[in-house]
C-alpha cells in the first residue's frame, strides 16, 4: 500500500528508521485512537453506521524502512465492506507524516463523516465479482468452507510493479477478515497479497446464489497506486494500471504530524 510513496512523496530519512517494539506498539495505539473520528455508512443507509473495527494486520514494507501502519476492516451486517489503513512515514528528522487510505469492497457508495477533517465519499462500485472456474460447490459446513476459500486463494498469484518489473507478492495463508454469517450465502473472506507484510492487493472470495445454486466467486481490489496484476492458472484475470479505471479507492496524506514516539490522545468527538 505504500509503494506509491516512491513516485509521489519524498520520504525523509531518520536515524531511527527501524521502530523499537515499544515504539511500534505506541503507534498501533495511536492508529486505534484515531478510529472514532471516522463514521462510515452506506449512502442509502445513513442510519446504519459501519461497525468500528479492530486492527486486522500490523504491517511494514521492506522497500520503505520506517514506513508502517495498521489495517482495519469495517463491516455491515457481518460482511466486510471497507478496508482501510492508517500509516506513517518520515517527513523530516524524527517527524512522521500520517496518512490514511481506504478501499471499498462493495458496489455501494460509502460516506464518511470525518471529524479529523472534511467529510468525504468513496464512490462505488469498489469491485466486481466473477465466478471461479472449476471451483468446488460451497460446502454446507462453515469450517470446510474456510478450507475451500484458502485453497482457492492459493490458486491465484499476484504481482506488483516495482522499478518497471512485475514482482511477485506473497499471499497470506489466512484471511485478514472472515465474514460472520452462518448461512452459506453470507460466507466469504478477504485475503491479502503483501510485500513484506504490507498489503498491496486484496482478494475477496465469497458465496453467491445463482440459478444453479451457490457458487464461489472472486473480486480483486487494489491497495496500492503501483500497477498490479492477478493471475490464475497462468492467465491474467485482473489488473490495475490506471487510477481512472477503478472507483472505490481514496488516500490522503498529511492528516497529522507526530514525533517518533506518537502522542496518543483520544480525538475530540
Amino acid at each position: 500500500m505504500c509503494l506509491f510513496l516512491a513516485t509521489s512523496i519524498s520520504v525523509a530519512e531518520s536515524p531511527n528508521e527501524n521502530a523499537s517494539a515499544s515504539q511500534r506498539d505506541a503507534w498501533s495505539a495511536y492508529y486505534a485512537a484515531q478510529l472514532p473520528q471516522y463514521k462510515f455508512y452506506l449512502a442509502d443507509r445513513p442510519d446504519q453506521p459501519l461497525e468500528l473495527p479492530d486492527a486486522t494486520l500490523r504491517w511494514s514494507n521492506p522497500l520503505r524502512p520506517g514506513t508502517h501502519g495498521d489495517m482495519f476492516v469495517w463491516s455491515h451486517q457481518g460482511r466486510g465492506v471497507l478496508v482501510g489503513s492508517l500509516f506513517s512515514y518520515y517527513h523530516a528528522k524524527n517527524v512522521r507524516r500520517v496518512a490514511h487510505q481506504f478501499q471499498s469492497l462493495t458496489t455501494d457508495t460509502i460516506v464518511c463523516q470525518y471529524s479529523g477533517g472534511s467529510d468525504f465519499r468513496i464512490e462505488g462500485p469498489g469491485l466486481k465479482f466473477t465466478p471461479i472456474q472449476d471451483a468446488p460447490t460451497p460446502a454446507d459446513n462453515r469450517v470446510v468452507r474456510l478450507t475451500q476459500m484458502r485453497m482457492l486463494a492459493r490458486s491465484f498469484k499476484a504481482s506488483c510493479m516495482n522499478k518497471g518489473v512485475y514482482q511477485p507478492l506473497r499471499g497470506l495463508p489466512q484471511p485478514v477478515y472472515r465474514f460472520e454469517g452462518e448461512a452459506i450465502e453470507d460466507d466469504g473472506a478477504i485475503f491479502a497479497y503483501v510485500m513484506g507484510t504490507d498489503p498491496e492487493l486484496l482478494l475477496v472470495i465469497s458465496v453467491h446464489q445463482t440459478p444453479d445454486g451457490p457458487q464461489w466467486q472472486y473480486a480483486a481490489a487494489r491497495f496500492a497506486s503501483e500497477p498490479l496484476q492477478l493471475t490464475r492458472n497462468g492467465e491474467t484475470v485482473w489488473d490495475f494500471d490506471d487510477t481512472s479505471k477503478q472507483l472505490g479507492y481514496l488516500s490522503q496524506h498529511g492528516i497529522d504530524l507526530q514525533p517518533d514516539m506518537p502522542m496518543v490522545k483520544k480525538p475530540t468527538e
